[in-house]
């Protein structure tokens, strides 16, 4: 039996989580290896997960999303710049015990280090104005995203 879309989204979710250095195949020396955002929206969530190598997927709760794109320099781009962001921000992050999906209206950041992971939360309206220390990321999170909806729609249209 066919995994459900909100099955399958736990499954990659956990896989990303759950990433190492060793898994990636860069150094054990190098301290984040990835992050994961997890957005919070009426219905669903999306998961925003990059790694030093410059790979990058979203998932859905609801099914579907975008997987792949390191190889795509743009997204290649946003995904490493998300990462670095992340290297930055890790003095705001605490770390993490357990992995829960954010309540609605916040976005939590999962970064996935060489020995564990960390985690922090907050308002997705204050990350959005800008008024966190954690915007940054924030945005370099959403750049990812955008990376990937202007690789989409540079696609010529499929023919069926």
């Amino acid at each position: 039996m066919a995994a459900s879309g909100e099955e399958m989204f736990q499954k990659l979710r956990e896989m990303a989580l759950a990433m190492s250095a060793e898994k990636l195949g860069v150094s054990a020396a190098e301290p984040v290896v990835g992050i994961v955002m997890d957005l919070s929206a009426p219905g669903g969530f999306a998961s925003v997960t990059s790694f030093v190598t410059g790979e990058a997927s979203i998932y859905f709760s609801s099914g579907g999303g975008f997987i792949g794109g390191g190889a795509h320099a743009s997204i290649q781009k946003a995904a490493t710049a998300f990462v670095a962001e992340a290297a930055k921000a890790l003095q705001r992050f605490k770390p993490a015990t357990a992995t829960p999906l954010p309540a609605l209206g916040l976005t939590t950041f999962y970064i996935v280090m060489a020995n564990g992971l960390m985690t922090a939360s907050e308002r997705e309206q204050t990350l959005g104005e800008g008024r966190s220390e954690l915007s940054p990321l924030f945005y370099a999170g959403q750049n990812v995203i955008t990376a990937y909806r202007e690789w989409n729609e540079a696609q010529p249209p499929q023919q069926h």
